[in-house]
């Protein structure tokens, strides 16, 4: 048994691995990004909160038979690029006893890839709350690769729910991806691309079955960003928005909407498979399928 730890700037996950196979999931929202655009430091709470979380999914980890040498925790945008973010991993290090592996930007895109797709050709999106990376594989080759420094808990800090002045700034940022070589379908993963395609589920009526290979037109997302905006966290949580996303949904609405938009798609194609199977995959020694 394999266990991996996804320290994000949002929420703090793991899954766990069996033969290959993820047979648990736990998540905490410890907004570890929270203030890192303003302040360039990691949130004092958040950073509490993580260090909490990471000693939870250790035990728990440990408690379902899995050895400390096979837990892995990588951390990603808000740790890359907090002035603090050295001293974090030195004190997560001192409390449960485990490096852990701050990705770089490539290598966080990669590991999208690696999840979303396997060994498969194709375009995958990942928004995460403070970067969002961009990958294509043609022909068995990566052939680009790019992390914008924005995220949905950025978008939120910097605009709150000023739609205008983030759809303005974003349209903006998006032109750093320059010229992307996508064709056919767009994967995408991560909380605000899981959160539509679960949305847009109940707003349908139909039975939830998860958010895997559902898909997500730019004409809904267009719909429910104007919602997401004009809503309360209720009325969000009645939606199927998670209590703890209630506030950066919209942020990371604007984003996604944006992006599509920029690459001229039409529609995502949401994956539950993400970076932590590609972690798996890429780095703990799993099968790369």
């Amino acid at each position: 048994m394999k266990a991996i730890i996804d320290t994000g700037s949002n929420s703090v996950r793991l899954a766990v691995f069996a033969d290959g196979q993820i047979v648990f999931k736990r998540k905490f929202i410890t907004r570890l990004g929270k203030g890192l655009f303003s302040s360039g430091l990691l949130d004092i709470t958040g950073k509490q909160k993580t260090l909490e979380a990471l000693v939870s999914l250790t035990d728990i980890a440990e408690k379902m038979g899995v050895e400390k040498k096979d837990i892995y925790i990588f951390a990603t945008a808000a740790v890359r690029r907090a002035k603090n973010g050295g001293e974090f991993v030195d004190e997560a290090y001192k409390l449960i006893g485990i490096k852990i592996d701050v990705v770089s930007e490539e290598e966080e895109a990669e590991l999208a890839l690696m999840g979303a797709l396997g060994n498969d050709d194709g375009c995958v999106l990942d928004i995460g709350g403070a970067s969002s990376e961009l990958i294509v594989r043609n022909g068995g080759k990566i052939v680009y690769k790019h992390s914008l420094p924005l995220g949905a808990v950025v978008v939120t800090d910097m605009f709150q729910k000023d739609e205008r002045a983030a759809d303005e700034h974003i349209k903006t940022a998006v032109k750093e991806y320059e010229k992307v070589p996508i064709t056919g379908l767009l994967t995408g993963i991560g909380g605000t691309a899981s959160c539509c395609a679960r949305v847009m589920t109940r707003i349908k009526g139909a039975d939830y079955d998860g958010t895997d290979n559902k898909t997500v037109t730019l004409k809904e997302l267009i719909s429910l960003e104007k919602v997401f905006y004009s809503s309360s966290d209720e009325e969000l949580e009645r939606m199927g928005v998670e209590p703890q996303r209630t506030c950066i949904i919209a942020g990371g609405v604007t984003l996604l909407r944006n992006i599509l938009e920029y690459l001229d798609r039409d529609k995502y194609v949401c994956s539950e498979n993400d970076n932590l199977l590609g972690y798996y995959r890429l780095k703990a020694g799993g099968e790369r399928r």
